[in-house]
C-alpha cells in the first residue's frame, strides 16, 4: 500500500490531480446548474433529490469523459475504447452511489433538507470522492492508453 501511495508523489501525477480538480470544478457547475434547475421544476417531495442528483451527475460525467481524457490525462481523440468508457462509466456509477449515500444520508440523520442543505451535502460529497475517483481515472480508465502513448 505504501509504494502504491507513493505513485501519487511525483510531478505528472500532481498535474494530473490539479488537473482533474480543475475539470472538476468545471463539472461541478455544470452538475450543480442542472441539479438545482432540477430541484426546482420537480416537486418538494424527498425522492426528488435522488432524480436531481442521478440526472445532473450523468449530465456531467459525460463533459468529464471528454475533458480528463483529452486534457487531464493529454490522450488524442475524444472517445476511447469501448473497455476505457466502461472503466470510466463504472467509476463514475461508484462515485455516483457514493453521491447518493451522502445525500441521503444527510436527509435521513437531519431530516428533509433546505434547497441549500441539499447543496452542502453534494458538495459534500464531491470533496469526499474526488481523491478516490483520480485513482480509478488513472489506474482503471486510462492506464492502458496512457502506456500506449508512451510507447508511441
Amino acid at each position: 500500500m505504501k509504494n502504491y501511495l507513493k505513485t501519487f508523489m511525483n510531478r505528472e501525477s500532481l498535474r494530473q490531480f490539479v488537473r482533474l480538480g480543475v475539470v472538476g470544478g468545471f463539472n461541478t457547475v455544470v452538475d450543480f446548474g442542472i441539479f438545482n434547475l432540477l430541484l426546482f421544476l420537480l416537486p418538494d417531495e424527498r425522492w426528488e433529490s435522488s432524480v436531481a442528483v442521478t440526472i445532473s451527475y450523468i449530465a456531467a460525467t459525460a463533459f468529464s469523459y471528454v475533458l480528463n481524457r483529452r486534457w487531464t490525462f493529454e490522450l488524442d481523440g475524444t472517445w476511447g475504447s469501448s473497455r476505457e468508457t466502461g472503466a470510466f462509466y463504472f467509476v463514475n456509477t461508484i462515485a455516483l452511489a457514493a453521491t447518493l449515500a451522502i445525500v441521503e444520508g444527510a436527509q435521513v440523520l437531519w431530516g428533509p433538507l433546505t434547497v441549500l442543505q441539499l447543496n452542502i451535502a453534494k458538495f459534500a460529497a464531491v470533496i469526499v470522492i474526488l481523491f478516490p475517483k483520480y485513482a480509478g481515472y488513472r489506474d482503471l480508465v486510462f492506464r492502458r492508453s496512457i502506456e500506449n502513448d508512451r510507447r508511441n
